[in-house]
């Protein structure tokens, strides 16, 4: 059950960080820097969709950039 609270817990900040990048209050750059807990397991691919004017081609083209894979997490980013 811990597990499963932790879980629920780490589903619901991605929700709400994706929701903050939506909006405008929040900068993916801020959260690539300094991952919060929910931020960690999320895929760098799904917070570009959140952000504004940001579409699947925009994303694949700027992760192709940065040679980042799709599958990539913001955790598992390097320096």
């Amino acid at each position: 059950m811990r597990a499963l609270r932790h879980a629920n817990e780490i589903r619901s900040g991605r929700a709400r960080l994706k929701k903050e990048l939506a909006l405008g209050r929040a900068r993916i750059e801020e959260i690539i820097a300094q991952p919060p807990e929910s931020a960690k397991t999320a895929k760098v691919y799904e917070l570009l969709l959140a952000l504004p004017k940001i579409g699947p081609a925009k994303a694949t083209r700027c992760l192709t950039h940065c040679r980042i894979a799709p599958s990539k997490t913001v955790g598992g980013l390097s320096e």
